[in-house]
């Protein structure tokens, strides 16, 4: 989401790590600013998105501790876009 507008960003590269394991996965948002894959049960994973024109965003933390298979979650990743002469 662009922390200026608080509209999404479209085709940000997500980089999500298992900190169980160092497993890493790319992906890219859509033009909504969505993405979702498959995640391991009983992790925590280290999320962190970027783009360019934008600054990283802070890395968010998700665990999947305790819920069931198939289970949804949801985080904002905020990025600040970089504005020359500001």
């Amino acid at each position: 989401i662009n922390q200026q507008t608080g509209l999404p960003v479209g085709e940000a590269r997500v980089v999500v790590t298992n900190i169980n394991n160092d497993f890493t996965k790319v992906v890219y948002t859509d033009k909504g600013g969505n993405f979702s894959l498959r995640i391991t049960e009983e992790s925590i994973y280290s999320i962190v998105s970027s783009k360019e024109s934008f600054f990283d965003s802070d890395i968010n933390n998700a665990s999947t501790i305790g819920l069931e298979s198939e289970s949804e979650i949801e985080t904002s990743l905020m990025m600040k876009e970089i504005v020359v002469g500001k």
